[in-house]
């Protein structure tokens, strides 16, 4: 009875340690979740704003503008055959009546006339339908050129973080490489190592620094592309992150 209970003892004694363990791992697990939420949230609120800039572009504008100009066609077109109506009058004396006293027949002291052309009939129709079918195409054009915007501009935000990943490596490399090269300085002047294991190292040191230039001219290119279409500097919306600068 004795062992008995000494394993259930233990028993309950594992399990114990084993649920504060994990409400402990939940607890540390808990503000990681947390900062990535937020993270994911200002990412989106990025994202957002890029799309939103980019909307209101001259680029897009002028779809509201041909969009305007369609609907005012059509109303062009629905009052067109206004224009092609002709109107006729005609006065009657009664000289008929006068000349037969007794006649019972009475002429209308006025006549009115509308003339309408045959051809207005079949080509007004077509007219209003063609300038709706416009309406209808430009404001499909103006879809297809909302969604084109957006990837563009989103496509271009997701290169531009790239580059920052590859500065930032590129950076720490260069470091690593400087203190290389200043390990391998000091070597060449005790005369350890050759002439051509220096230069090496300098050589080497210089492709990587033209690497870090070039990838940075490349990110600078791309934000002037990305700030042509929001219309604004790219750091009122984003805060560039902290690179690694290669140390001198």
């Amino acid at each position: 009875m004795q062992y008995n209970f000494m394993n259930r003892t233990f028993i309950l004694l594992l399990l114990l340690v084993s649920f504060a363990s994990g409400i402990q791992a939940q607890t540390n697990a808990a503000p990681a979740l947390q900062t990535d939420a937020i993270t994911d949230s200002a990412e989106q609120a990025i994202q957002d704003t890029l799309v939103y800039l980019a909307l209101k572009s001259p680029l897009y504008s002028a779809s509201n503008h041909q969009n305007k100009i369609n609907e005012l066609e059509l109303k062009k077109a629905k009052g067109s055959w206004m224009n092609l109506l002709s109107i006729s009058s005609n006065y009657n004396d009664q000289t008929f009546a006068k000349q037969n006293p007794n006649t019972a027949i009475v002429y209308p002291k006025y006549f009115f006339g509308v003339t309408i052309p045959l051809g207005v009939i079949f080509s007004q129709g077509n007219s209003v339908k063609m300038a709706r079918a416009a309406i209808a195409n430009s404001k499909d054009n103006q879809e297809q050129l909302a969604r084109t915007i957006k990837a563009d501009i989103l496509s271009k935000y997701s290169q531009y973080k790239l580059f920052n990943q590859l500065i930032r490596l590129q950076g720490e490399l260069i470091n690593d490489i400087s203190a290389q090269v200043s390990s391998t300085e000091e070597n060449f002047k005790k005369g350890s190592i050759t002439v051509d294991i220096y230069l090496t190292a300098l050589k080497t040191n210089n492709e990587e620094i033209s690497k870090y230039l070039m990838l940075k001219n490349q990110q600078q290119q791309l934000q002037l592309e990305m700030e042509k279409i929001i219309g604004v500097p790219l750091e009122q919306i984003i805060k560039p992150a902290p690179l690694t600068t290669p140390s001198k």
